[in-house]
């Protein structure tokens, strides 16, 4: 699988967050209990054994799933932090809220 980042993910690739790496292109997979691998869209690289990743969520294909990822990421003790493509109307509240993402425990 070698996915380019779309203009959604691409917008938080130019963020420029020191720590955040795009992994939606498949290097990057983790397995739910449900017995499907999931390829996040960002991992949190830091140094903390806190296991994060970001997942970005368009409207027409996920409008159904609000929170379900979250609750499946929680099951393998990863925080998942969700970002719906309407929030990407106000460009600095996502940086704000990826950053706090980052530095929360």
């Amino acid at each position: 699988m070698k996915k380019k980042p779309n203009c959604f993910e691409k917008r938080i690739i130019n963020f420029n967050i020191s720590n955040l790496k795009y992994t939606g292109d498949g290097k990057f997979w983790v397995n739910f209990k449900n017995g499907k691998p999931r390829n996040p869209d960002f991992v949190i690289m830091n140094i903390s054994k806190t296991r994060k990743v970001i997942e970005c969520n368009g409207i027409f294909w996920h409008k159904e799933a609000r929170g379900t990822l979250t609750k499946l990421y929680e099951e393998i003790d990863y925080k998942c932090l969700e970002i719906w493509e309407d929030e990407m109307e106000d460009l600095n509240k996502v940086k704000r809220k990826i950053t706090g993402f980052i530095n929360a425990n």
